[in-house]
């Protein structure tokens, strides 16, 4: 699942507070500061939301400016700075983005077939849709890196995680009994697609990556065997 970039929604005429009167998505900090929009499902929102989260999974956070986000969309800086206070508010938002779709790809992975699935199989569907999904990939690795020095990044991360965290540990049980208890198990799942993730953004390592998690789904199998 690729974070395509929308520049098809960039070039809509109106904007500015006319257009804001209109949508009643606007309103005004009480700095007096440009207005922002509140809604993500705003157009011109979505498409500056999609290509920050490309340039920043290609370049870095530290790399990509308002501008260069712009510049992708054909929008003047100031135009993606009236919907974004500054750069860490995109950045916060773009990992709502990120998360949303990573949660998304597991519970994929997890709801889909026979809940009485071998848990094997469930994982084998999970890592390529992982591995698929490079700029999802790459930016979760981006935003590890900027919770560490960004407090609600990181706290935001800690609250996705426990959501995976739980949608696991939900389909281990309907696995029926293990020697590893359902939670520990879930942390060491999501602990190996981790750094797996990590292993497999430098393209020499993609296959290395593959078998390392083979051989995780072998000791798997051992630990779900009576």
């Amino acid at each position: 699942m690729s974070i395509a970039t929308l520049k098809s929604t960039s070039h809509d005429s109106q904007t500015g507070p006319a257009a804001s009167a209109q949508s009643g998505e606007h309103r005004v900090s009480q700095s007096g500061e440009f207005p922002r929009v509140t809604k993500s499902d705003h157009p011109r929102v979505a498409a500056i939301l999609e290509t920050a989260a490309a340039c920043f999974s290609k370049g870095g956070f530290t790399a990509t400016t308002l501008a260069d986000i712009g510049k992708e969309l054909g929008l003047r800086k100031s135009i993606v700075h009236y919907y974004f206070a500054s750069k860490g508010a995109l950045v916060h938002e773009v990992q709502r983005l990120a998360q949303a779709r990573h949660h998304q790809i597991v519970r994929q992975a997890v709801e889909q077939g026979d809940p009485s699935r071998r848990l094997t199989d469930v994982f084998r569907d999970l890592w390529p849709r992982l591995a698929e999904s490079p700029d999802v990939r790459g930016l979760l690795i981006e935003l590890w890196g900027e919770g560490r020095r960004d407090g609600d990044l990181s706290r935001m991360a800690a609250a996705s995680w426990e959501d995976v965290h739980s949608l696991l540990v939900e389909r281990i049980r309907q696995s029926g009994p293990s020697r590893i208890a359902p939670e520990d198990l879930a942390t060491l799942t999501l602990a190996v697609l981790d750094g797996l993730t990590v292993l497999a953004e430098r393209t020499d390592n993609q296959a290395r990556a593959e078998r390392a998690f083979e051989a995780f789904l072998t000791l798997l199998d051992c630990s779900q065997s009576a």
